[in-house]
């Protein structure tokens, strides 16, 4: 996973993922990323006043790792970001 944006279809906000290759030195090869298409059958959230809260954080992954997956958590009146690692 080398990139994450938000997609409007429909009037509903998808995640998309964009993946590229990670070559022998570590670097991602740029002619490798492309966006994946985005799963309409991901969980849905439905937003209204009392819920209409959404945090983005950054997020950083410490050498060594690569980022292997991305969701939401939802809590009370707030949804979060999870993004899951693993060591390359």
């Amino acid at each position: 996973m080398t990139g994450l944006r938000f997609v409007k279809i429909d009037k509903v906000l998808y995640l998309q993922i964009q993946e590229g290759v990670l070559s022998a030195n570590g670097q991602i090869n740029p002619r490798s990323l492309k966006w994946k298409d985005v799963d309409k059958k991901a969980p849905k959230y439905l937003m209204s006043y009392e819920n209409r809260r959404i945090d983005l954080d950054d997020i950083r992954v410490p050498a060594q790792r690569v980022l292997t997956g991305t969701g939401t958590l939802k809590k009370a009146y707030w949804k979060r970001s999870r993004v899951t690692s693993e060591s390359n």
